[in-house]
């Protein structure tokens, strides 16, 4: 019953995998000419342009990280101004 049959019912050859292809030819690279001055300023003047936004949305993000630990911090204080009433009231339950 565990026998052979069981683990190879039937012996099937191994699959045939078909070739792979060739590999796409590449084209001969080409030496171009040198980008006009006004293309190149262009471009420059872009990434000038995204580093500004990039540093102001930065500032941005500080600020509000800023904002966001000082709500945090003024929470933990609201907690810690009430913690002896908490306290009291649960050991006047415990009691």
């Amino acid at each position: 019953m565990f026998g052979r049959e069981f683990l190879m019912p039937q012996a099937r050859p191994s699959p045939s995998w078909l070739s792979a292809p060739q590999p796409a030819r590449q084209a001969p690279v080409i030496a171009r000419k040198a980008a006009s001055n006004k293309a190149r300023q262009s471009f420059r003047r872009e990434c000038v342009s995204e580093f500004r936004i990039e540093r102001a949305l930065m500032f941005l993000l500080a600020v509000l990280a800023v904002v966001g630990i000082g709500y945090g911090f003024s929470c933990l204080v609201d907690l810690v101004q009430h913690w002896a009433v908490f306290n009291a009231g649960v050991g006047q339950l415990v009691q």
